[in-house]
């Protein structure tokens, strides 16, 4: 009876070749965004996004609550705030890719993504 041989003894007699080996990359984690929702959070948030963007490390951007956002803009309407020196948007916590999206636009793309909007709703 033959013995039956590996793979590992088939590839040393050169009678099958496998490709080389892949090492799949990690994905790389996005950092989870943190959402603050109350004054001392706020403050500290803010501070840590001015040093980032001074350093040139950080997007100067921080998410906060539904709750924190309408005590910042005091019944106002806006999208997003723009609070300190250096100034740091503050946006509603979900918020934050849309209204960058809408930030890029020059007019024409702009009018012709509100009124495809305005059709959906």
């Amino acid at each position: 009876m033959k013995e039956q041989k590996t793979f590992r003894d088939s590839e040393a007699l050169k009678e099958i070749k496998p490709l080389p080996m892949v090492h799949e990359p990690k994905e790389k984690e996005k950092p989870e965004v943190e959402i603050i929702d109350d004054p001392e959070s706020f403050r500290m948030a803010i501070g840590h996004a001015q040093m980032a963007k001074s350093e040139g490390t950080g997007d100067g951007c921080i998410e906060v609550s539904e709750r924190m956002f309408k005590y910042l803009i005091r019944n106002q309407k806006t999208r997003y705030i723009t609070y300190g020196d250096p100034g740091i948007k503050v946006y509603l916590a979900g918020t934050r890719a849309e209204m960058d999206k809408e930030d890029m636009m020059n007019c024409e793309e702009y009018s012709k993504y509100m009124n495809e909007k305005r059709k959906k709703d």
